[in-house]
């Protein structure tokens, strides 16, 4: 890292502007107007950066290189010296930290608003502050807004729900307005109906390359459990819900609901393994910040995708698929499962196009399964 690729990463964040209001050598860095960053251009070996005091000490503690901010307030700003023991990955997501937080600090509708403002072209978008749930409500405004519309995608979000929808019926717990929770709609009639399970390949690709940028360890414990919920480690993350509209042989629309763990400090008890980003990384994360990056991922790929001249064929999706079946949970080596007949142990062969989980037992039997005919064994 060094100042001209700080200010690089910088400047890549959605609605950050440059300015130098204490003179030509000290340049600020604000969204909405509040600084999160500075560099001293007569010390260009550093940034200075907006620090939630929950992680400051505990950053000071761990680098060598992130050390009290010079003129600034120790509890609020950190320094982080470039060429120490902090790394360029880690650097990045200090940056974004700063940048959350002073987002997450605003008003909620200030927020809101900032968020509409950066959306992507193609995007309708809707928000309420409770509503019975988001996969009904997405279900009816995707198909005016996308189908009939011809909107990309449509998002519908809620800081509560009242009848969360989780997978077969399961029930979603979510505290109001300390998660996330939204439906996307989409109309993929690029791919045919047999192919559906892409979508949610591509989804949960999506969601990990958001968090990836985010949360420390990511690539050794940031993982999709088949078929599609986002676990780190052992817990679970975010769950994913799909509803699809298939019609007369063609891929009309898919309903995305997806709650994702931010903010929330605890669970109830009858929640067997959640964890959320504020446990792991020690500090709130603004909500509507991480959303605008998971739509801008899941766009990329999504567009990138139904633009490729053969979508089965494609680059694009060989791509996604290779990652995915990188990242599923417990793919090396051999695990305990139960089915209907009892416990085995055997090994993830591969997952096929319709969603089909393959095992191989240790007898070289080879298993297929859909969704919920086999379950993980802890």
């Amino acid at each position: 890292m060094n100042i001209e690729l700080i200010r690089l990463t910088i400047l890549s964040l959605q609605g950050c502007t440059e300015d130098t209001p204490f003179g030509e050598d000290f340049v600020t860095y604000r969204v909405l107007g509040k600084i999160f960053a500075c560099i001293d251009l007569t010390r260009p070996d550093r940034v200075v950066l907006k620090s939630p005091p929950s992680q400051t000490t505990a950053l000071q503690a761990r680098y060598d290189g992130v050390i009290p901010a010079w003129h600034w307030n120790k509890r609020h700003w950190i320094e982080v010296v470039f060429g120490r023991d902090v790394d360029d990955a880690q650097i990045r997501r200090l940056v974004y930290t700063a940048y959350s937080t002073v987002l997450h600090g605003l008003p909620k509708k200030a927020q809101i608003a900032f968020f509409k403002d950066l959306l992507p072209d193609g995007v309708f978008f809707t928000h309420s502050n409770t509503c019975t749930s988001t996969m009904e409500k997405g279900w009816s405004i995707g198909h005016a807004a996308c189908v009939s519309a011809g909107y990309t995608i449509a998002l519908v979000h809620a800081d509560m729900q009242k009848s969360g929808r989780g997978q077969q019926g399961n029930a979603w717990y979510s505290q109001n307005g300390k998660n996330l929770t939204f439906t996307l709609a989409v109309s993929p009639t690029f791919l045919p109906p047999t192919e559906a399970f892409r979508l949610s390949e591509l989804t949960a690709v999506a969601l990990c390359r958001t968090l990836d940028k985010l949360l420390p360890d990511a690539a050794e414990r940031l993982c999709i459990k088949w078929p599609n919920d986002i676990y780190y480690g052992d817990k679970k993350l975010c769950g994913t819900l799909f509803q699809n509209d298939i019609t007369g042989g063609e891929y009309r629309m898919a309903a995305i609901g997806i709650g994702l763990n931010v903010n929330q400090q605890s669970f109830p008890d009858y929640l067997p393994n959640p964890v959320s980003m504020v446990q792991i990384m020690e500090y709130e994360t603004g909500r509507f910040a991480l959303l605008l990056r998971f739509v801008d991922d899941f766009m990329d790929l999504y567009i990138d995708l139904r633009e490729s001249t053969s979508a089965l064929s494609s680059g694009t999706f060989e791509a996604i698929e290779a990652e995915y079946h990188k990242r599923l949970y417990r793919r090396s080596g051999t695990h305990a499962w139960r089915d209907e007949k009892g416990a085995f142990s055997a090994s993830i062969d591969q997952v096929e196009p319709d969603g089909t989980l393959l095992l191989r037992t240790d007898e070289g039997e080879m298993r297929r399964y859909g969704f919920k005919e086999v379950e993980y064994v802890w």
